[in-house]
């Protein structure tokens, strides 16, 4: 009975390192960004119809957060930082990364926050594989509203 106890005790253990190994993390960066929140909040940004709108494009377990709680506005497009997509506009005198890039092609970007407190890099990474598979993580551009999305996405 006790060598049943010492292995339930083992593996709850290890199970919350790794929590922490990375909750940390994710509150820290909560931490980071909460100005950019606070100054460009964008429930503002979106149509009543969409505020209260779930993320029906984030991954499984993640599609009850709302678009409201994940949107800033009133932020410069991004810049491509590295990467082989070549598909950009013109933006305000300079070229900035369409969000989504073609078949084979990748890019790194960020935009930068000036808030109250301190700047904000706002980090995305995109790659469209052949066969139009899509991942995204980060802070995607919306080129359409001019909003910046946090996104974290694996589609078709």
């Amino acid at each position: 009975m006790e060598d049943g106890v010492s292995r339930l005790r083992d593996a709850a253990l290890k199970l919350l390192r790794a929590f922490a190994i990375v909750s940390l993390p994710a509150a820290g960066y909560v931490v980071y960004v909460a100005p950019v929140f606070l100054q460009y909040g964008g429930a503002g940004c979106l149509s009543d119809e969409r505020r209260n709108e779930t993320h029906h494009d984030y991954i499984f377990g993640l599609r009850w957060v709302k678009w409201r709680d994940t949107v800033v506005c009133g932020i410069d497009p991004p810049t491509q930082d590295e990467g082989n997509q070549d598909d950009n506009i013109l933006v305000n005198g300079r070229r900035a990364p369409l969000p989504i890039p073609p078949d084979g092609e990748w890019q790194k970007s960020h935009a930068d926050a000036q808030t109250s407190y301190w700047p904000v890099r706002l980090d995305y990474l995109a790659a469209t594989f052949p066969g139009s598979y899509h991942f995204r993580i980060g802070w995607r551009w919306d080129n359409i509203d001019n909003i910046f999305v946090f996104s974290i996405s694996v589609k078709k």
